[in-house]
Parts: structure tokens; C-alpha cells; sequence
């Protein structure tokens, strides 16, 4: 890593072992080892119709069909008052207004979600750049998004509308049924009376709910079609993806001393670049109107670290003066807005706005420059701060190059200065940390003058990629490297920032009230900086993966490695199996350990108990053969080839 370390000094007793490092795996995302997080698209139940076909979509069976039997005469009158209340609210239900602006925006639509899903397969048959494809992506899977909220609204209405529709139905044949069944003259002239006016407004309703039902389906149908169109173009962007990895090794552009022919390339589309800024603009917007409310929690999150930043920022003077090694708290809690944008953009770009259109996550990337430029030159190794002013201005500038990608000449020729720039800054960058190396004043570790060598290789790549008309490969390295090495310091700039945070607050008054805290706060902090560090290793990886193109294709070898059946005999397991069998049992004895300290040390002394009471609850909570047992379950469920020698070895424990 780039920051400096503190040694350990303090262990906590319930995190020593060899297996204590497994167990945090299991409390961490691994955004490396998973599926890619997205909209799920809904499945369609019935294939798409064609245009001008009538939708067929039968409504939901019910489980069991009641029986329907005449009301006998006794219970006429009684029965007649709660059928007129419960059909005058069938007739008297009112569509949902949510149900009437999803049908009116599918209407106004119409035309123009066709239009848009011919133009987006058209574009994407042309082989258009990453970024185009990436745009392409987000704004279907929005969209898909988007679909799948409309299609619960429209699903629990249609069966709300179903449930009506049976109703009704049901009513009118147990008051037709009851007059066939009576004699003649058996009921009064003046309840027979109301019984056919009963049966009038029955009949009235039921056509009503007919007409709403029949509306709510075709509705559903319409947005199931919907769903298939947009899984269609999905499916397109994959395989245009996959087909720009393949033409990598493909020189799609003439040679740069051709560069005569590029000229033609300099004519701007219809529109030209406002036009494409209008477009990311208003795609921006409707993000953010869709994701109201985690648009929200991201600025109540921003907020939340600002007042308890700035809480802690009035008494860290007399922490420094208490403890010296706060000396990078100080540095973190006087700047509370800095820090407060660090923590909250780089969760937002992480998490949140994963799938927001580019120009968002554009300026959230260039808002997030402030706060690392401002924060993290005091935190990392000398060697490194050029680095990270070097990836500042190069990150800006691909900004503003952003804005001419309609013009693939001055793209190209643009991304040549700014490699022979970047090799001339990391030949200069890997002279100076040879010469702090042989000076020995604060040489820089042997990782940084690797990753020095390592990037000058990729960009030098790129250079040559581009001479020779490889630019798609040129660009590729170019803004993978780039934009790698600015997520890495901008993830573990969080990560530095988090792991200070709650190590000063370990150091309050509220946590060091409890005695466990006041014994092993060194412990804790240090396994929570650990925890952090894993965290933003893995978050870093997976960046990296994505900036490269090359997420999905490690991410399904990864996982195919990991599932591959196993036979031993009649047992079939996987590597999987085993790793998840070792972290549940790691993670068994980390909560048994941990609880059974916070229990020893914060909750049995405040509690008056007779002598040997608590030893009794810890050792029969955590030591007894039931949870040997339990535990010896779980493996079992997890390694069945384990499960024989878990289960003798639970009975000896027994």
C-alpha cells in the first residue's frame, strides 16, 4: 500500500490464529467473486407478440375454486347487506395513480421506445467505441430498472383486479342460484325485489371489473413485450463488448504517417457535441429522478461524516498532545468537508452510481479530485506525490478530451501527446526514486519502483498500439491505466480516512466505557484498519478488472474454478465447498470468542450473579456439545465429505 503503517503493539485474545485472517472474508463484499450488480431484467411470461396482434394473457388461477351453494332463506336479509357493501366497493374502487401514470407514459412511448430500441441495435452493429457501448449498457439497464418497479405496480393491481373480478362473479352466481333454488313464493315480493336489483348492479359491476382486468393485462403484456426488447438489446451490448475484445489485435485505423486519410473521420454527427451533451444531461437527470432516494441517503451520508467530523475535530488538539500517533487524525479531522466528500463520493461511485450515466460519474470522479488532492499528499510516501498530482492533471485532461470523441482524428492524435507525455514523467519519476533509493534518505519500497516500471511498459504499449493503428488497444492501456491508478488512490484514501475515524473514536469517552475497549482498543483498531485495507484491495482489483474490459471473462473463470465438481466416491463437492466450510468455521469461533469476551468483560460484571454463574452461561453457551453440533451440521450441509468424521468427532465431544 501507499500509506505508512504502525506496528502492532497489542493482540486481542479472541482474534490470535492462523484462521482469525479467513474469518474477516466473511464480513467484506467481494464485488471480485460475484456476479456484476445490475437491474434484473423481468422475465417474460409469453412470447412477444407481433404488431397489431391482439395480447393474449390469461389471469392468475386461483389454488382452489370455492364452492358456491344457494343462501338459505333465514340468512337472506343479513346476507343481501353485506353483498351491497361489498360490491358497491368493488364499483367504487379507484385506480391507483401510480397505475395511471405507468399506462400513460407507456402510450405517450409507444413510438419512441421502437424507434430507440432500431436505433440502439443499429449503433451497436457499427462496433462503436467502449464508451458508447458502456452508455449504451447503463442506460438500458435504467431502463430495465425502471421496468421492473412498473411491472410489481401493474402486477399487484392486476391481481387486486383479479381478486375483485372473482368476487363479483361468485356473488352472482350465489344469488342466482339462491332464486332457482327457492319455491315459488317462498321469498317476499319485496326481497325478491331487492335480490334482482342486487343482481342488476352485480351485473353492472362485473362488466365494469371485466373492463378494468382486461385493461391491467394488456398493460402487463405491453411492459412483458417491453421487458423482451430491452433483454434483446442487453444481449446485443454483450455481444458487441465481446466483439471489441476480439478486434484488439485488429489495426482499425490506417497508420499515423497515413494520416492524411483520418481526415475524413473530422466531420461532428447531426447535433454535434451539444447534442451529445443534452443527451448524458437529460439521461443524468432521469437517474437521479429515479434514484430519489439514494440520492438522499448519499447526502444525508455526506452530512452524518461532516457534524461527526467536525464534532471530533474540537477536542483532536489534546488528542495529538495525549497521543502522537493521532498526528494523521489531526491532519484528517481539521479538514471535516474534505473528508467528508472523500468517504461519501468514493462509497457513491462505488455503490450507487455504478450504473449512472458517464457524465454523472464523471463529475462525481472530477468533484472527488479535491478532497484526494487536498487529503492524501500528507499520507503517502514521498516517492508517490508526484504520482498523484501526475494522475490528477492527466485525469483532467481526459475529462475535457471526453467532450471531443465525435472527432476520432484529434481523439487519436490527442491520445499520443498525452502518452509521450506520461512516458517522459515516468522515466523522470523512475530516475528520482533510484536516486532516493542510493541516497537511503527515505528510499521508496521496491512495490513502487515496480508499478513504475509496470505502467511505463503499458503506456509505452499503448504508444506504439497507436503509431501503428491499433487505437482501440491504445486506448484500452491508456485510460485503464489512468483511471486504475486514480481509483487506487482514491479507494485507499477512504479507506485511510475510515480506519482514523474509528480509531479516534475508539478513543472517546462513550467507547471507552466499555471495558473490552479500554483493554484491547489497540487490538480492535488495528484489525479494523486490517479489515479496511483487505476491503480496499479487493474494491481496487475489481476497478482495475472493469477499467480493463476483462470483469466479466475473470469473473466466470474465477467462478468456474471454484464450482468444479469433485468426486470422491459417491461424494460430489467443489473447491468452493471447502473454502466455504473453513470460513463458516472460522467465523464460529471469531462470534463465540468475541462474544464470550464482551460478556467476561462488559455484561457479567455489571449484573449481579452468584459465583460461577457466568462462567457456567460462556462455557454451556459456546463449549456445549449442542453446538458442537450444530456446527458439525453446517460443515456437513457445506463439505459432505467431511461430514462423516464431523459428526464422530462431534459424538466424542458429546
Amino acid at each position: 500500500m501507499l500509506f505508512h503503517r504502525k506496528s502492532a503493539r497489542n493482540r486481542c485474545p479472541f482474534l490470535k490464529g492462523p484462521l482469525a485472517l479467513a474469518g474477516v472474508l466473511l464480513c467484506l463484499p467481494l464485488p471480485g467473486l460475484a456476479a456484476t450488480p445490475g437491474p434484473l431484467l423481468p422475465t417474460p411470461g409469453n412470447t412477444a407478440t407481433q404488431q397489431g396482434e391482439t395480447p393474449q394473457t390469461k389471469p392468475p388461477t386461483p389454488t382452489a375454486a370455492p364452492v358456491v351453494e344457494p343462501i338459505p332463506l333465514s340468512d337472506v336479509a343479513k346476507r343481501l347487506e353485506s353483498s351491497r357493501r361489498q360490491i358497491r366497493d368493488v364499483g367504487e374502487r379507484v385506480q391507483a395513480p401510480e397505475v395511471e401514470e405507468i399506462a400513460k407514459e407507456i402510450e405517450v412511448t409507444r413510438n419512441t421506445f421502437a424507434e430507440e430500441a432500431k436505433s440502439a441495435d443499429s449503433a451497436i452493429a457499427k462496433s462503436p467505441r467502449p464508451e458508447e457501448l458502456s452508455d449504451l449498457e447503463i442506460s438500458w439497464k435504467n431502463r430495465a430498472a425502471r421496468l421492473a418497479k412498473w411491472q410489481q405496480v401493474i402486477s399487484r393491481w392486476t391481481s387486486q383486479l383479479y381478486r375483485d373480478f372473482t368476487l363479483v362473479d361468485q356473488e352472482e352466481q350465489t344469488w342466482e342460484l339462491t332464486l332457482k333454488a327457492s319455491p315459488s313464493g317462498s321469498l317476499p315480493r319485496e326481497v325478491e325485489r331487492a335480490v334482482r336489483d342486487l343482481l342488476g348492479e352485480i351485473k353492472r359491476v362485473k362488466a365494469e371489473a371485466r373492463k378494468r382486468l382486461d385493461a391491467a393485462l394488456v398493460l402487463e403484456n405491453q411492459l412483458y413485450q417491453r421487458a423482451t426488447a430491452i433483454s434483446e438489446v442487453l444481449d446485443n451490448v454483450t455481444l458487441g463488448k465481446e466483439r471489441f475484445r476480439g478486434s484488439l489485435i485488429v489495426a482499425e485505423r490506417v497508420p499515423l504517417w497515413e494520416v492524411m486519410t483520418e481526415w475524413q473521420r473530422v466531420a461532428l454527427p447531426a447535433g454535434g457535441i451539444a447534442t451529445l451533451l443534452s443527451r448524458q444531461l437529460s439521461e443524468a437527470l432521469d437517474f437521479l429522478r429515479t434514484h430519489l432516494l439514494g440520492s438522499s441517503l448519499i447526502v444525508c451520508l455526506f452530512f452524518l461524516i461532516l457534524i461527526v467530523a467536525s464534532l471530533l475535530s474540537q477536542k483532536v488538539v489534546q488528542w495529538t498532545q495525549d497521543h502522537p500517533h493521532f498526528e494523521a487524525a489531526t491532519h484528517f479531522l481539521k479538514r471535516p468537508v474534505s473528508l467528508a466528500l472523500l468517504i461519501t463520493l468514493v462509497l457513491s461511485l462505488v455503490f450507487f452510481t455504478a450504473n449512472a450515466p458517464r457524465l454523472l460519474r464523471g463529475l462525481e470522479a472530477l468533484l472527488l479530485l479535491l478532497p484526494v488532492l487536498r487529503l492524501l499528499p500528507r499520507l503517502i510516501h514521498p516517492a508517490a506525490r508526484p504520482v498523484l498530482f501526475t494522475v490528477a492533471v492527466f485525469y483532467v485532461f481526459d475529462s475535457l478530451r471526453n467532450l471531443l470523441l465525435a472527432i476520432p482524428l484529434l481523439d487519436r492524435l490527442s491520445f499520443l501527446a498525452s502518452d509521450i507525455v506520461a512516458i517522459v514523467v515516468l522515466i523522470w519519476l523512475l530516475r528520482l526514486a533510484w536516486v532516493r533509493k542510493l541516497s537511503a534518505e527515505n528510499p521508496p519500497p521496491a512495490y513502487l519502483i515496480l508499478l513504475f516500471r509496470v505502467v511505463l511498459f503499458l503506456v509505452s504499449v499503448s504508444l506504439v498500439a497507436n503509431i501503428l493503428g491499433y487505437f482501440d488497444l491504445a486506448k484500452l492501456l491508456s485510460t485503464g491505466t489512468l483511471y486504475s491508478a486514480y481509483a487506487v488512490f482514491a479507494i485507499f484514501g477512504a479507506a485511510k480516512a475510515l480506519s482514523i475515524i474509528f480509531a479516534v473514536f475508539l478513543d472517546t469517552d462513550l467507547a471507552r466505557s466499555l471495558s473490552v475497549v479500554r483493554h484491547y482498543g489497540v487490538a480492535i483498531s488495528q484489525w479494523g484498519f486490517r479489515v479496511l485495507n483487505f476491503a480496499a484491495v479487493v474494491l481496487s482489483i475489481e476497478a482495475m478488472l472493469r477499467f480493463f474490459t476483462v470483469k466479466d471473462g475473470v469473473v466466470k473463470a474465477v467462478t468456474d474454478f471454484l464450482t468444479a465438481p469433485i468426486r470422491e466416491g459417491r461424494v460430489d463437492f467443489s473447491l468452493w465447498d471447502i473454502i466455504a466450510f473453513g470460513l463458516v468455521l472460522t467465523a464460529a469461533i471469531l462470534v463465540s470468542r468475541g462474544v464470550r469476551l464482551l460478556l467476561e468483560e462488559d455484561v457479567f460484571p455489571r449484573m449481579r450473579l452468584s459465583r460461577g454463574i457466568p462462567e457456567m452461561i460462556s462455557t454451556t453457551a459456546f463449549s456445549s456439545p449442542w453446538a458442537w453440533r450444530e456446527w458439525t451440521s453446517i460443515a456437513s450441509r457445506c463439505w459432505p465429505a467431511l461430514s462423516a468424521s464431523a459428526s464422530a468427532s462431534a459424538c466424542r465431544t458429546s
